[in-house]
């Protein structure tokens, strides 16, 4: 059942000291004291291990466990290192990360994250107390962040984006960046589950292209920086889809986990809920038709069983897929459709957010596309990447690296079997660039 898996959310509780509106755990008052017992954890680590035997990755010893909830410091900092402990006595190469509100975050905690060195995901959706209504009102998190910078601790911002919050996101995501060394927040738009307790419309693809998006994109082409998470990944696929070349990128923002065409709920990456319950995925919270198993009952021995229920699901997404046309679509290779659980969870069935999704990734590929020249060329320059480009062309881009204050750009033009070496400045590239991509 968990041969495949490569990171675990590990749901210590859906307990959480903070009640946030738009949050996908609903009715948090029944969860009041739940926390994973530590023969729950164990069990799922021995499991783990177990099916790791079956399995055909490469690094056996190696997996990723997402400390999740509900609010998971409410575990207690040394049930959490117990847990850690547990797991290393198991796989030497294991990884550790959580997701917090950082509200319980002290100097013992953070002494924990650099000790197993974690990745600690926070959060928030801006910086001061009024951009985080919808969380905590009054609760002032500078101090909070101000113990992870004095740490150095690796982090990352969750923002929840609304129709007032996403008004001051680039100020708050620049504040994160600058002030305290965040690489990249992530910009989620809000999913209204439950829209009789929501107090703010839902955005429009129009509204999260141009709050979000664009303004990424501008800070991106003049500091040669991305600092928005879900950005990078649509770079990424947009440029690979030209280039038919996957690119290694040195700031890994995104796990693709949520990919588009496959997702990865089930298969890569699992959620286990407090009592043991194995869910293809978190935000399948309260419905139970999409558990695919326990940790504490060994019944689905050779994951059949559970890979049937995962298929069934993926089986209804292409269909509704292929029923809409999306192959077809001319922004196919950068969208992500719609996330299943969430508008299974609101809908009650697979549906695509045309309203939200459709018109944003349009208006976003219509942009890279219009661009695609400058973006090649600022992805280059950031990554420092060596492309190499093997079709039938009078022009091959060879090498793109950092030359004393300056970038050099070299091509070489097939001339029968000799090779000419040329440099090139900006505006011969761009020349170059459109001969061989368009």
């Amino acid at each position: 059942m968990l041969q495949n898996v490569s990171t675990v959310c590990l749901r210590v509780t859906n307990d959480c000291n903070i009640k946030c509106k738009y949050c996908f755990v609903t009715d948090k008052e029944r969860f009041v004291g739940q926390r994973m017992s530590f023969e729950t954890f164990k069990s799922l680590i021995d499991r783990l291990c177990a099916d790791r035997e079956k399995s055909t990755i490469k690094s056996k010893g190696h997996v990723n466990i997402l400390f999740h909830g509900g609010e998971p410091t409410l575990l207690g900092l040394k049930e959490v290192e117990r847990f850690i402990r547990y797991t290393k006595s198991k796989f030497k190469d294991a990884c550790f990360s959580m997701q917090t509100n950082l509200t319980n975050i002290d100097d013992d905690w953070a002494h924990l994250f650099v000790q197993y060195g974690m990745t600690i995901g926070v959060s928030l959706d801006g910086i001061k107390s009024r951009d985080n209504v919808l969380r905590k009102k009054g609760y002032d998190f500078v101090e909070k962040l101000k113990i992870l910078k004095k740490h150095k601790i690796n982090f990352g911002a969750l923002m929840i984006m609304t129709q007032k919050s996403i008004k001051r996101f680039f100020y708050n995501a620049m504040i994160f960046h600058k002030k305290y060394g965040v690489n990249a927040v992530r910009a989620n738009y809000v999913e209204a589950l439950e829209e009789n307790k929501f107090c703010y419309p839902e955005l429009t693809g129009d509204e999260l292209y141009k709050g979000v998006f664009l303004p990424v994109m501008n800070y991106f082409f003049k500091k040669k920086k991305i600092i928005e998470c879900h950005t990078n990944e649509l770079l990424i696929r947009f440029i690979n889809s030209i280039l038919f070349e996957k690119i290694d990128y040195k700031n890994n923002f995104g796990s693709f986990i949520c990919g588009p065409k496959f997702c990865a709920g089930g298969n890569s990456f699992v959620a286990v809920e407090p009592n043991g319950d194995i869910k293809m995925c978190d935000r399948y919270f309260g419905l139970d038709e999409y558990n695919i198993g326990n940790v504490n009952i060994n019944k689905d021995l050779f994951g059949i069983t559970s890979m049937q229920q995962i298929l069934k699901s993926q089986l209804e997404w292409i269909s509704l897929l292929e029923e809409k046309e999306c192959d077809m679509c001319f922004a196919q290779d950068t969208c992500y459709y719609s996330c299943i659980p969430f508008v299974k969870r609101k809908f009650g069935k697979s549906i695509i957010r045309e309203n939200i999704v459709c018109e944003y990734h349009k208006k976003v590929k219509t942009y890279l596309m219009n661009n695609r020249y400058k973006v090649i060329y600022s992805y280059a320059q950031m990554l420092n990447k060596e492309y190499q480009i093997f079709e039938d062309r009078n022009y091959y881009i060879v090498n793109i690296s950092p030359l004393d204050n300056y970038y050099r750009y070299e091509y070489k033009k097939k001339i029968d079997r000799n090779i000419e070496w040329v440099k090139i400045n900006e505006k011969m590239f761009l020349k170059i660039s459109k001969a061989i991509f368009f």
